[in-house]
């Protein structure tokens, strides 16, 4: 039986990122702590960059700013969480720090400028600082909304108060503003009501409806509102049958194709509304993504950055991470099944070593997070995001079946998914051209572009993806060989948009397409995990079924 271990959420590393500069616009007869507000710096690197746990150097970004409401909202919501469970004074200081931050951030009309610089000055027209209901719109009035529930009355509440208003009243508007063009197709695609998405987007959606359902006990009123998110969000769930997104809640309907893991609360939301408004539906669409998904990529990928929709494996970052935790530990509280807790523990163990570096991300004798992995190794940087969610992280877990699995500091799989990029497919004939596609991580996957007379042959069985850039089939012979194709696959939605098949090994495939990958998929995928005394097998089979074993 594997022991309880003591909390591994550890603060002290966020002051290391403090600092202090003049508030916004401080009324004249303010008092010194409304005159003079705490942020926390965006970025950080070591001093001695042969010491990455030593001193570090605060750093902003010359076009954003110094620190920024997407980060402090997050560092609000971990202090606020702490303060209410410990009830330490000091933390509820630094809690109400964090919202004086969000405060001074905001327009005056319910939305937020995000970053600032170190002299105080807003960056009011930067395209990621620019107020609106967006990400850091959502992120503050989801950390207000805890604020206003644990904060005792007085000016400081009277004020969190108001502003939540104004946003709700700008939310209110935005309901009934009609759907863009452009996406008019999809919203009718999933049946999505109009005015069901916020920005058009599952989740910033479901951050405003995290905030929502903090204010329910104390404004039922705000019900409606929260019922049209959450109905919304179950029509983002991806279809059972679709090899890589099966279940996984779409992030923007801009998008289709595409889930990154990072930011998208919609699970969390669900689940947490469901158990609050009895409403079993939403719990159950929260569930398949818990059972459908999360297993097969834990198993194959540990953290990926994204599905698009073939698994982007690298980068991987504290912030997908944290946020499938989250995700799974509120489906565990919706049901009271210790599986989905302990599934949130085995991704958590990705912060102590458990990745595509095999190295710790997080020290909790330090409380130090570093800024993400891959396959070369662990980045020294580490700025507020990656601090915070690796907190939040920890928070999530603590007193939990999943904060039991922390220790598990290595890992093996046997099976899972092996990727092989277009470009290296064997060439059965022409000379397919080389192209790059850049991942929305950032990374580069080089794929083949394929035109008249050229030809690729599948090595294995496997899910191909592919896109057809002026709408034609792509070409199929199962004999490998004759002029003529023996199947055609016609491109579905919109002909630039990735399309997966399934296809068998040693067929040809040909057309006037581009070939990102061939995914094969072990018949059953086993990872361990283990500490040198105990062992923890995740088992996934093909369909996607799973347990977790240990011995």
């Amino acid at each position: 039986m594997i022991s309880p271990l003591r909390s591994r959420v550890n603060l002290s590393n966020l002051d290391t990122l403090a600092f202090q500069f003049p508030a916004h616009a401080a009324p004249a007869a303010a008092g010194p702590e409304d005159k003079v507000c705490t942020g926390w710096a965006i970025y950080a690197e070591p001093v001695n960059p042969k010491q990455p746990l030593g001193p570090v150097k605060q750093l902003g970004d010359d076009d954003e700013g110094f620190s920024c409401v997407d980060d402090v909202a997050r560092i609000g919501l971990v202090y606020l969480d702490q303060w209410e469970k410990t009830g330490d004074p000091q933390l509820g200081h630094k809690a109400r720090e964090a919202v004086r931050f969000c405060l001074n951030q905001h327009d005056g009309q319910g939305h937020f400028y995000n970053f600032v610089e170190k002299d105080g000055r807003l960056n009011t027209e930067g395209p990621t600082s620019r107020p609106g209901l967006n990400w850091w719109s959502a992120r503050a009035f989801w950390a207000l909304s805890r604020a206003e529930r644990l904060l005792p009355e007085g000016e400081l509440r009277s004020q969190v108060s108001q502003t939540l208003d104004l946003t709700v009243q700008r939310l209110e508007e935005e309901r009934n503003r009609p759907i863009h063009p452009d996406l008019t197709a999809a919203y009718a695609r999933l049946g999505v009501q109009p005015g069901g998405l916020v920005d058009n987007s599952g989740s910033v959606t479901s951050l405003f409806a995290l905030g929502l359902a903090e204010r329910l006990d104390a404004r039922p009123e705000l019900q409606g509102l929260l019922t049209s998110y959450c109905d919304a969000m179950t029509r983002l769930e991806q279809p059972a049958d679709h090899p890589f997104l099966a279940h996984l809640h779409t992030n923007s309907l801009g998008d289709l194709n595409t889930v990154h893991l990072y930011g998208n609360h919609q699970v969390q939301a669900l689940a947490e509304a469901g158990r609050k408004l009895g409403r079993p539906d939403w719990i159950d669409s929260a569930r398949r993504e818990a059972d459908g998904g999360y297993p097969r990529l834990l198993a194959s990928h540990m953290v990926p950055f994204a599905c698009s929709p073939s698994p982007e494996p690298a980068p991987q970052i504290a912030y997908a991470a944290e946020t499938t935790i989250a995700n799974l530990q509120a489906v565990y509280a919706a049901t009271g099944e210790s599986k989905y807790s302990q599934l949130a523990g085995l991704f958590g163990t990705w912060f102590g070593g458990s990745n595509i570096s095999g190295q710790p991300v997080y020290h909790p004798e330090t409380g130090r997070a570093f800024d993400g992995v891959d396959p070369h190794g662990v980045s020294i940087n580490s700025g507020a995001e990656s601090n915070v969610e690796a907190q939040l992280a920890m928070s999530y877990l603590a007193g939990t079946p999943g904060e039991t699995l922390l220790g598990l500091t290595h890992t093996r799989v046997s099976g899972g998914e092996q990727l092989r990029v277009g470009a290296e497919l064997p060439v059965v004939s022409g000379q397919p051209r080389a192209e790059s596609r850049t991942l929305n991580g950032g990374a580069v996957r080089a794929v083949s572009h394929l035109a008249a007379g050229d030809a690729l042959q599948t090595p294995d069985s496997g899910f191909l993806t592919w896109r057809s850039p002026g709408g034609t089939p792509l070409e199929i012979d199962p004999d490998g060989d004759g002029p003529l194709p023996a199947r055609q696959v016609l491109p579905i939605g919109a002909a630039s948009s990735w399309q997966v098949t399934a296809v068998p090994a040693g067929v040809t495939l040909s057309g006037d397409v581009v070939i990102d990958s061939l995914t094969h998929r072990a018949e059953q995928t086993v990872r361990t995990w283990s500490d040198g005394e105990r062992e923890v097998s995740l088992q996934v089979g093909a369909s996607g079924e799973w347990r977790i074993s240990e011995k």
